[in-house]
């Protein structure tokens, strides 16, 4: 049997009659292209063997003959990526493999494809049905809108509050930050005397709110920081990161002067919170701090004093909004000082996913709305029974297991063309 290179079945007959039987006449609804490869072959044309205006769903390379070289493999698959195929397939077959065996080979790998179309389910969710968002979403975060009403608005309400009571207990202008803070890197990272006079920020360290979020492991802990911070980004400090690493915690935070650290920056470092001096401080699971992380943050808690690493000068006063949380009961923790856990003056528990069943229609609205999520916005809905079947599930991974669940669901709608979720397209 001849064998010709880069060809769309070309004279092999009895081969293109197999593929016909399984796989184009069962895809008749959808554009379907077959390339069969011998002999290490490359693409010639980049727009070999398409039609002009039709777009590819599916592409299905068969490779026959081994061993195969790298080059056909990337070259191939360069060469579907850039038709924007939504479902490619790469299947190996033996130069001298029956009719049946190819049959069969084709059959497993193509199983996805060959099954009956999904039927459309009634509509429970339809995007936009309950919040509209532009194309454009880097100035609305699809994840926080999620949470601004039921249980989780009024727990943002609540972090409304604390927020005006620390604009209020800790005034400070963007002139004066800048100021002081212009001041102590003179001292701190030039050539200025020592006790120079820096003038302070006004602050009552007595009304200085100290956040702490409890809540299961992937309920949004983060977003709460980052709504207090009222942008996308923070100064999130991971816990877990410091662990026998303390002297690194202490420079990362407190800074260190000119000259004062082997090995960091030569001109010193103003450290974290200095750096974000009337800002949100994010501290992330706070319940894995070793005790001499725990003693460090204790101090500075105290009274919101800094003193850089090699610094002999008084130290510096520097407020700011610490939030910190854990997905750990801090009172079952031995290792935990009750002390520190009673330097927080508003701790809050966050629900879990399961516990916000009224709020999932919007949830899912806004996640459809999600670019990261649902890319090209190609899904409008979900089913009915998809979306039962959600609502029952434990979510123990929570908000995070939920984005990750309909991104894998808006991936198999769009491979298999269509603009709706259902069942089969939820994996529990």
């Amino acid at each position: 049997m001849s064998k010709k290179p880069n060809h769309f079945f070309s004279n092999q007959a009895d081969r293109e009659t197999l593929v016909r039987e399984l796989l184009l006449d069962k895809l008749k609804d959808k554009p379907f292209f077959v390339v069969w490869v011998a002999e290490n072959a490359l693409p010639q044309n980049p727009d070999f063997g398409f039609q002009q205006g039709v777009e590819m769903a599916r592409i299905l390379i068969i490779l026959e003959g081994r061993p195969v070289s790298p080059k056909c493999l990337e070259s191939w698959r360069k060469w579907a990526r850039a038709r924007a195929v939504k479902d490619f397939k790469m299947v190996f077959v033996e130069s001298s493999a029956s009719r049946q065996v190819i049959g069969e080979l084709l059959r497993e790998h193509c199983s996805t494809w060959l099954r009956p179309p999904q039927i459309r389910e009634t509509a429970k969710v339809r995007t936009g049905a309950w919040v509209s968002l532009p194309k454009d979403t880097r100035k609305h975060d699809p994840a926080l809108l999620t949470m601004m009403f039921g249980s989780m608005g009024e727990l943002l309400s609540r972090m409304d509050l604390i927020s005006q009571r620390f604009c209020e207990s800790c005034s400070i202008s963007e002139e004066a930050r800048n100021n002081y803070l212009a001041q102590i890197k003179k001292q701190l990272l030039g050539d200025a005397k020592i006790n120079a006079v820096v003038s302070p920020p006004k602050a009552s360290i007595e009304a200085l709110p100290r956040i702490l979020l409890l809540g299961e492991t992937g309920v949004g802990k983060t977003l709460f920081a980052r709504y207090l911070a009222d942008t996308a980004s923070i100064t999130r400090i991971s816990i877990p990161e410091y662990l026998s690493k303390e002297d690194m915690f202490e420079y990362d935070l407190f800074g260190y002067a000119r000259g004062a650290y082997t090995g960091g920056q030569e001109a010193g470092s103003l450290g974290l919170l200095l750096a974000n001096l009337g800002g949100v401080i994010f501290l992330d699971e706070i319940g894995e701090a070793s005790r001499a992380i725990q003693a460090k943050l204790l101090a500075y808690l105290d009274d919101y004093m800094v003193r850089p690493r090699g610094w002999t000068g008084d130290p510096f006063f520097c407020p700011t909004l610490i939030v910190a949380a854990t997905n750990k009961d801090l009172r079952k923790i031995t290792n935990f000082r009750p002390d520190l856990l009673a330097r927080f003056t508003d701790i809050e528990q966050v629900p879990p996913l399961r516990e916000r069943i009224e709020s999932f229609p919007f949830i899912l609205d806004c996640l459809l709305q999600n670019p990261a999520i649902n890319p090209g916005f190609s899904v409008r809905e979900i089913g009915q029974i998809a979306y039962e079947i959600m609502v029952k599930h434990s979510f123990k991974g929570n908000f995070r297991e939920l984005e990750t669940m309909l991104r894998v669901a808006c991936h198999a709608a769009a491979k298999d063309g269509r603009d709706f979720i259902c069942r089969p397209d939820i994996v529990i």
